[in-house]
């Protein structure tokens, strides 16, 4: 009985243990998913400000070229 008893012990305190480090993992990993998205997110905003620059310069070129009148197109 008393055998049974220290491998319940043990038992138990290897599942704290393992449950520990669930939680740690799920921890990092919900953190990595978050840090992910925000470079996502980021990236995004980066390319949506790139094609509207340079959509902003295509149309400014258009109606207007430096050191001539306005153009019509």
């Amino acid at each position: 009985m008393v055998v049974l008893q220290a491998e319940l012990e043990r038992v138990k305190v290897e599942n704290l243990r393992l449950r520990d480090m669930l939680n740690q993992v799920n921890n990092n990993y919900s953190a990595l998913q978050m840090h992910v998205m925000s470079l996502m997110h980021d990236q995004s905003r980066r390319r949506f400000r790139r094609r509207w620059t340079s959509r902003t310069t295509t149309v400014e070129e258009r109606w207007w070229s430096p050191g001539s009148s306005w153009i019509s197109v």
